[in-house]
């Protein structure tokens, strides 16, 4: 993995838990490219005199896709030496040193690794090499226990090759909890106790759950605040979107709450149920494929300037939305053509939104992150335009197909990431 010399708050990516600008670059072989070049940025050079050149790569001729714009850089030379990003130039500019070691990549490219933003490593290391494979150098595991933290610190040693892993403790949730092994608070006393708890087993961030209730959700909230713990994971229906917003929750995963909030005055789901606990996730439930059927989709704008206003990240995991749709509109969904659809996202036009895409087994949900130090911004690409035939290529292509198929959820992710339509 290698790293540039650049430094952002903690939490500005996704899901709150990046202290460095982490860049692990992903080498891909591909045919073309489907744009032109811009020109050329303005690149940080860190200084690398006393870098020993048999310490330095030099990836030679590569075309590097930098990912803060649709653009390529051609005929590049990337020097990379002791984990980090030494300097990146044209072969004009940028000399090799005749003892760097000289990877020749003509005809590859080079670009950021991805961040697959939401992922339950179940069987831990056995899914590390699909991941780099695929270009997916950091995940954001959402849940874990002890030998979470150790798989991560092994992986940070460099004893384990894998993904840089940022992991949440035990879920936070209310009683009866929904999985085994969840921290439960019930009243504020416990839910401060249990974020000391995971703060002092040096968890990356805590995840709340579907049971918590108001009071407890808000203690965990200030606690998480004093301990400096970013917050992540559903909208608790009792909590409620609004509120889970005015609290400035780092990211919420699934959409969960919007739906809910879109609810018009005529729904039966207007009202909730203060005494109903949800014995499996309450956004799997049967009843809440029903809440498309309600929606005021007029107040769609207000609660995405509301979303970007938090501050609050989304990721909507397709995948989950994808098990929650009957067969015969998914059957009608892939017969549909996709060509060249796409959501594009300026972080300065919306809320920040993390992509997600369809695919299979452990890699059933591939999150996209791009960004820069100087202006956040993010491309959320449900069909890849311009990747060439690559590997995403044909899961973002599912994913485009999926999106159209459900026009309402389509409107919502637009309206989030500020823009109104789907542009063809």
């Amino acid at each position: 993995m290698f790293r540039r010399s650049t430094m952002r708050k903690s939490g500005d990516l996704g899901g709150a838990i990046f202290e460095h600008h982490v860049i692990p670059l992903v080498l891909l072989a591909a045919a073309f490219l489907c744009v032109a070049p811009l020109p050329h940025p303005f690149w940080p050079v860190l200084a690398h005199a006393q870098t020993s050149p048999d310490n330095i790569s030099a990836f030679v001729d590569v075309t590097v896709v930098p990912m803060d714009s649709e653009r390529v850089l051609r005929d590049q030379i990337v020097l990379v030496g002791e984990g980090r990003i030494l300097e990146i130039g044209s072969s004009k500019v940028v000399r090799v040193s005749p003892g760097a070691h000289r990877i020749d990549a003509q005809g590859l490219f080079l670009l950021p690794g991805l961040a697959d933003m939401h992922v339950h490593l179940v069987e831990g290391e056995v899914y590390f090499p699909l991941f780099l494979a695929n270009g997916i150098t950091t995940v954001r595991n959402m849940a874990g226990g002890p030998e979470m933290s150790a798989l991560r610190d092994r992986v940070k040693r460099g004893v384990l090759i894998g993904p840089t892993i940022y992991t949440a403790g035990p879920i936070l949730d209310g009683s009866p909890p929904v999985w085994e092994g969840s921290d439960v608070a019930i009243t504020p006393e416990q839910a401060r106790s249990a974020v000391e708890k995971q703060k002092n087993a040096s968890y990356d961030f805590l995840k709340v759950y579907d049971n918590l209730l108001p009071a407890a959700y808000d203690a965990i909230l200030q606690a998480a605040a004093q301990a400096h713990m970013p917050v992540a994971g559903h909208v608790p229906p009792h909590v409620g979107l609004q509120r889970v917003l005015d609290a400035h929750q780092r990211s919420i995963e699934h959409l969960t709450g919007y739906f809910e909030w879109l609810q018009n005055d005529r729904s039966p789901f207007k009202q909730s149920n203060e005494g109903e606990a949800f014995p499996h996730p309450a956004h799997l439930l049967a009843k809440r494929q029903a809440l498309v059927n309600w929606l005021d989709e007029s107040r769609i704008r207000q609660i995405a300037e509301a979303t970007a206003k938090a501050g609050t990240w989304n990721v909507p995991t397709l995948v989950a939305w994808r098990n929650m749709t009957p067969h015969t509109e998914l059957e009608a969904a892939w017969k549909r053509q996709a060509r060249g659809t796409r959501l594009p996202c300026c972080m300065n036009g919306g809320t920040r939104i993390v992509a997600t895409v369809l695919g299979t087994g452990p890699l059933s949900v591939v999150a996209t992150l791009f960004g820069s130090s100087s202006r956040e911004r993010c491309t959320m690409q449900t069909h890849a335009c311009w990747w060439g035939p690559t590997r995403l290529t044909r899961l973002s292509c599912q994913a485009s197909r999926f999106t159209r198929s459900c026009p309402t959820l389509s409107r919502l992710v637009c309206h989030l990431t500020g823009h109104s339509r789907l542009r063809r």
